[in-house]
């Protein structure tokens, strides 16, 4: 069929050819020579262009031969790795992200009811569309509108029923109001999970937080806990949003993606190129940007995040911060620290300008103030700081010199003195992380009626 296309397309372009010859020489004979004449020359340019096309197309495939012959093992390897790293992309977030681990995370879900703590169920929409879940756990009377409240982040398994033991401290003995976000495709949420969701997400819990008109909006604060540090450094570096944080509150959390990826699989990870990354989470940067006081609460039994990546958090942030190391826990149980609500509590205040005893006080002797704030001056007859908060062996020259950090050790024993065998109830899985029952001794929560999962 093309080739009759091809003819009759090239017998049109000869017509008129032989029509002027027609003109000189006129009569049935000169029509005759005419259409011989047409039909001879498309076949020529016929026979022309379709012999090159094959003779093209005969030389391509043996320089295809030459070149698989010498150079086939290169070229496979090459798709082969191409093949690799497209799998490895699409499989980051099977690795990072854990919605339904354990299993009927998606379904089954703890309320605060489950804890006798007065809350509200809320739903909110993101700014691309996605519904998502929340729990705000509320104070009683008066204290909802002059309480802080605590937008909590959590982390990268389970749903915001299993943070209820955490929450529970923030509520009884740090006296907050807790708003604890599911984030899209965890628990009840829609919407499948992703680092540009996880950011949209935090933004419409804040946007719901300042909306409200039965809490103190200038009394924000945002603590994240492992991912949910990383998103909440994230949502505290934002020009829109670091003015209606009041603090930060950063628990076990990383430096980025491709450093954890480095710890947990080989250290080339951390060379990659970001556009080799699907989920980067660059805290690093993020916390230079935040302007907040920030806490940072590190368990230096942690066997999932290296307590040196707070530390170089710690470091690297430029805003008030404060470093609470917490010996003999790991990475989920870290908030089952003794007075670890209290601590919380003590930082508000000082943030607040309020004197404490305790943190504040060991604010206040060191000099430091907060968010351009000076902290009130403390009597020379105020109490010596005591446990459970430790000031770290600074000498005087240090502390000039390092006005604002603020090391404090929830215990006076020796931090390095950490085993394996001190976790006790931490995961040996550092991708899930999910803990089984911790030891009765350390909380008096009630751990054998619900899970925990607090990556």
């Amino acid at each position: 069929m093309w080739r009759m296309f091809w003819r009759q397309l090239l017998r049109q372009l000869c017509t008129p050819f032989g029509r002027c010859v027609q003109v000189l020489v006129p009569g049935y004979k000169m029509r005759l020579a005419q259409q011989a004449y047409s039909s001879l020359a498309s076949n020529y340019v016929w026979n022309f262009f379709s012999n090159a096309f094959f003779n093209i197309l005969s030389y391509a495939l043996l320089m295809m031969l030459l070149f698989q012959w010498l150079y086939g093992g290169i070229l496979m390897f090459t798709f082969v790795l191409l093949a690799i790293a497209g799998v490895m992309y699409e499989v980051q977030d099977f690795l990072l992200y854990h919605p339904d681990h354990p299993d009927q995370a998606r379904i089954l879900v703890l309320t605060p009811a489950f804890f006798s703590l007065p809350y509200e169920n809320v739903w909110l929409v993101a700014r691309d569309g996605v519904r998502l879940n929340a729990f705000f756990i509320k104070q009683q009377g008066d204290l909802l509108a002059t309480a802080p409240t605590v937008l909590f982040f959590h982390g990268n398994a389970g749903n915001i029923g299993d943070r209820m033991p955490h929450a529970q401290r923030l509520y009884s003995e740090s006296h907050c109001n807790v708003f604890l976000l599911e984030y899209r495709g965890y628990g009840r949420s829609e919407g499948s999970v992703s680092e540009q969701g996880l950011v949209l997400d935090a933004q419409a819990a804040l946007d719901t937080l300042l909306s409200r008109s039965d809490i103190d909006c200038s009394k924000i604060v945002i603590l994240g806990v492992s991912l949910g540090g990383a998103v909440a450094m994230k949502l505290a570096s934002l020009p829109s949003c670091r003015d209606n944080i009041m603090a930060t509150v950063i628990v076990n959390s990383f430096t980025s993606i491709a450093d954890m990826g480095a710890c947990m699989f080989h250290s080339s990870i951390a060379k990659l190129p970001n556009w080799m990354l699907r989920n980067r989470f660059s805290s690093l940067e993020a916390i230079k940007s935040v302007t907040s006081p920030v806490l940072f609460v590190s368990g230096q039994c942690d066997q999932v995040v290296p307590p040196r990546m707070m530390r170089a958090l710690h470091d690297t942030c430029q805003a008030r911060k404060f470093f609470f190391s917490v010996p003999k826990l790991g990475h989920n149980n870290t908030f089952l620290a003794p007075h670890y609500g209290e601590m919380v509590r003590d930082f508000l205040g000082a943030v607040q300008g309020r004197h404490l005893p305790n943190f504040s006080s060991a604010i206040a002797q060191s000099g430091v103030a907060m968010a351009g704030r000076p902290l009130p001056s403390i009597p020379t007859a105020a109490p010596p700081l005591q446990a459970p908060y430790r000031r770290s062996s600074f000498s005087a020259d240090q502390l000039a010199n390092n006005l604002d950090d603020n090391d404090v050790s929830l215990s006076g024993e020796d931090e390095s003195s950490c085993t394996t065998e001190q976790l006790g109830w931490a995961s040996s899985d550092p991708i899930n992380d999910v803990s089984s029952t911790p030891p009765a001794s350390t909380s008096h929560f009630n751990h054998d009626s619900f899970r925990t999962v607090t990556l």
